[in-house]
């Protein structure tokens, strides 16, 4: 089923004559990753306090990946940061289960991280997804 074309916190595109535009190949995949990582689910804070899950239809929906932002940046976060990439790819039907994909966590300033994900897809093709993130 096609998808339109949204890129993460944008706006619809459209074709030159007028039509909205689809996503296709390795944008549909990539656009997919991107909101399955940064969505939030349902959760429960520690106070006991529930935060609404940004998508209304499917509250377990999300890996919440923008609840790492403000945190220090610890081997612990790494860890948990990564177990939310191979989660989101491992349910994704485009990307192969033969071989780990890279995932590449650096600090590059004291408050900016930057996250790079080499996916290995069915079709033996590589994409590159790549977030810098304000911690």
């Amino acid at each position: 089923m096609p998808i339109l074309y949204l890129e993460y916190g944008g706006d619809l595109q459209l074709t030159s004559g007028g039509q909205m535009m689809m996503a296709t190949g390795w944008d549909e995949i990539r656009q997919s990753i991107e909101r399955e990582l940064l969505t939030n689910a349902t959760q429960t804070l520690p106070d006991g306090t529930v935060v609404p899950a940004d998508y209304i239809f499917d509250t377990t929906f999300g890996e919440g990946l923008g609840d790492h932002v403000d945190l220090p940046f610890t081997q612990a976060i790494k860890a948990r940061v990564q177990q939310k990439v191979y989660r989101v790819l491992k349910r994704n039907p485009n990307v192969t289960l033969n071989g780990l994909p890279t995932i590449t966590i650096t600090q590059i300033a004291p408050n900016l991280v930057n996250l790079l994900i080499a996916v290995p897809l069915q079709n033996g093709a590589t994409g590159s997804l790549n977030f810098a993130v304000s911690a």
